[in-house]
């Protein structure tokens, strides 16, 4: 795969995003459960991010079945948004994120196949 500027941008910028959301949980907390936490999600919204764009979860990465997983990220900053990311309301925050990603699994795997093959066109 060849990488123009354009897919140089938007990984560093996914990099800046990522370790910026980081460097501010670390500075917030001193709770290393807390920041370990935090580390899986933004590690989890990277890749689903990095991937989805590189070759897509869905079919391919043209497939606009895909941007279901905007949705999955949209709950979850949302909901911790909401939540004033205090613990019991990040639990619920992260519990609509997981039914939604599965929410999107199923609607992935029932819908009528395209001209691809891979789920919806």
């Amino acid at each position: 795969m060849v990488w123009g500027v354009a897919d140089f941008a938007v990984f560093g910028s996914l990099l800046v995003g990522a370790g910026v959301t980081c460097e501010m949980v670390v500075r917030k907390t001193g709770d290393s459960a807390y920041r370990f936490a935090i580390g899986v999600a933004v590690t989890a919204a990277f890749l689903v991010v990095f991937v989805n764009g590189a070759v897509g979860v869905i079919g391919n990465e043209d497939n606009d079945a895909n941007l279901m997983y905007g949705g999955v990220l949209a709950i979850g900053i949302i909901g911790a948004l909401i939540a004033r990311f205090q613990p019991h309301g990040m639990a619920r925050a992260l519990s609509a994120t997981a039914l939604a990603q599965a929410l999107v699994a199923v609607v992935a795997v029932g819908a009528p196949r395209g001209r691809s093959g891979h789920g919806i066109s």
